[in-house]
C-alpha cells in the first residue's frame, strides 16, 4: 500500500500540471524527476543506515516523512511557482530511499534463506501490482471528486448571475461571460480534487506506517540490495 500511495502521486502531479497548470509534458517532467537527485546523494547513508538499525524503524521514518510531504501538498495553490512544486519533491528522495532500500530486505528477513530469491521476486511483483491499481483508481478517484467539487461549487454560488452581468458590463459577449466563469469553476474543482487525492496519499502512508511494525523484527545482518 506504501508502493501504491507514492505512486499516485507520481501519476497524478504530472497529470495535474499538463492538464490544469498550464506546464509541458517537459516542464512536467522536471517537476517530479528532480526528486532523484537527493534520493541518490542520500542512499550512501540510508543504505549504511540499514545494516546498523531495525529496518522497521528506518521504513516507518521514510514513510512517515513521505506522509508529512503529502500533507504538505494540500496547501497547493494555482498560482504557486515551479519552486514551490519542486521543494516537496526534492526533499521526497531521502524518503524515498528509506522506504525502498530496506523493504526487500525485510521481506527477505521473514522467510527461511532457500526462499529469499522467492521473496524478493514477490516483493517486486506485488510493488508493479501496487502500482497499476494506484495509476487506475488515483485516475478515477480524481475525476470522480473534480465532479464532485465542480456539483458543490455551483451549488454553492450564488452571485454567479451578477458575475456574469458584471463581466458583460465590462464589454464581454455573453457567451465568453458564461465559458470564463465556466473555465475558472472547472479550475477550481479539479484544485480541490488534487488536493482531496494528496490528503487520501498521506491517510494511506500513515496507516501503512503503523502497519509495518507488524512485521516480524529481523536478526543479524540483512542484504537490502535484494530487488533493486
Amino acid at each position: 500500500m506504501s508502493f501504491a500511495a507514492y505512486f499516485a502521486t507520481v501519476v497524478l502531479i504530472p497529470l495535474w500540471l499538463q492538464q490544469n497548470m498550464g506546464y509541458t509534458a517537459t516542464w512536467a517532467g522536471y517537476a517530479t524527476g528532480i526528486m532523484g537527485i537527493f534520493a541518490v546523494l542520500s542512499s550512501p547513508a540510508i543504505g549504511a543506515a540499514a545494516a546498523k538499525m531495525d529496518l522497521r524503524l528506518l521504513i516507518s521514518i521514510g514513510i512517515a516523512g513521505m506522509a508529512l510531504i503529502s500533507l504538505w501538498r494540500t496547501a497547493f495553490t494555482p498560482d504557486m511557482t515551479f519552486l514551490q512544486m519542486a521543494w516537496p519533491m526534492l526533499l521526497t528522495g531521502p524518503f524515498l530511499m528509506m522506504f525502498f532500500i530496506p523493504v526487500t530486505g525485510l521481506c527477505i528477513a521473514s522467510v527461511e534463506p532457500h526462499e529469499h530469491a522467492d521473496a524478493a521476486g514477490i516483493s517486486n511483483f506485488l510493488r508493479t501490482l501496487a502500482a497499476a491499481f494506484a495509476t487506475s483508481l488515483v485516475q478515477t478517484g480524481w475525476t470522480n471528486a473534480a465532479r464532485f467539487n465542480q456539483a458543490e461549487l455551483v451549488g454553492a454560488m450564488q452571485q454567479g448571475p451578477s458575475t456574469i452581468d458584471a463581466l458583460v458590463a465590462s464589454g464581454q459577449a455573453p457567451e465568453t461571460a458564461v465559458a470564463l466563469l465556466t473555465n475558472t469553476v472547472e479550475s477550481q474543482s479539479v484544485m480541490l480534487a488534487t488536493l482531496n487525492m494528496f490528503a487520501v496519499v498521506a491517510l494511506c502512508l500513515a496507516f501503512t506506517g503503523v502497519l509495518i511494525w507488524l512485521a516480524p523484527k529481523p536478526q543479524g545482518p540483512i542484504d537490502t540490495s535484494g530487488g533493486h
